[in-house]
């Protein structure tokens, strides 16, 4: 069963990554956002507002750098394999040479050392597989699309950005506040913990620590527009 989910885990972790990073994103800056409002003005319709806009704006902006992000890390990769493949064709004995290099330092030598090298060289997928692995330190990936990814997490974004601002519609905006920090806190709280299927940290750790970045971003913007009204009294 564990090695089922682990299984899982791994041929989806591009996704359950981007929906992750949207969830947090939103929930934080959101909260941070509509709480920076409330601290300038107790007008309801205004903080609302300011969140829904804010939620766009964060679920596009995360939706196109989670996507440029994805498609260079693509692009990256690919553009490794072709140098280690032209490497190989035109500069082979220097290929080969690293490759006995790379095996040395790993405690092989002599004849042991040479049959590694002469059998991993002989075959050019093989040479080019161990080229990217012990080289560059790239293993094979199967990416997942870089438009689907963007999609999931500027959903994730928007999804995660209604919790901080529903209470707003039904309670007075001090209230709301109280409310909508509650709310997100224990969303964010498991959304920390959720980052240890990959992480495989503390769940409690990491769910707490993503529960005090969220309320520390809150205070400081919270602080930052209660200024406001007394900067603009003098």
């Amino acid at each position: 069963m564990k090695k089922k989910l682990r299984r899982l885990i791994a041929s989806s972790r591009g996704s359950m990554r981007s929906w992750i990073l949207g969830t947090n994103d939103g929930l934080v800056s959101i909260l941070a956002l509509i709480a920076g409002v409330t601290g300038g003005t107790y007008d309801t319709a205004i903080i609302v507002l300011a969140g829904i806009a804010g939620a766009i704006a964060g679920a596009i902006s995360m939706a196109f750098g989670n996507y440029i992000s994805i498609k260079s890390e693509i692009e990256f990769y690919h553009s490794e394999i072709e140098r280690e493949k032209r490497e190989i064709k035109k500069k082979p004995e220097e290929e080969i040479a690293e490759v006995r290099e790379i095996y040395r330092k790993k405690g092989f030598k002599g004849k042991q050392l040479e049959a590694i090298v002469k059998h991993l060289t002989a075959n050019q997928k093989r040479w080019l597989d161990v080229m990217m692995k012990e080289e560059l330190g790239l293993h094979h990936e199967k990416f997942e699309s870089p438009v689907k990814l963007a999609i999931i997490t500027g959903v994730a974004f928007i999804i995660a950005s209604i919790i901080p601002i529903v209470p707003y519609f039904f309670l007075s905006a001090k209230l709301a506040l109280v409310a909508s920090m509650i709310s997100t806190g224990i969303v964010l709280f498991a959304a920390g913990a959720a980052k240890t299927l990959f992480t495989r940290k503390s769940w409690a750790i990491s769910g707490i620590e993503m529960l005090v970045i969220g309320m520390l971003a809150t205070a400081a913007t919270f602080t930052i527009g209660s200024l406001f009204p007394v900067i603009l009294a003098y």
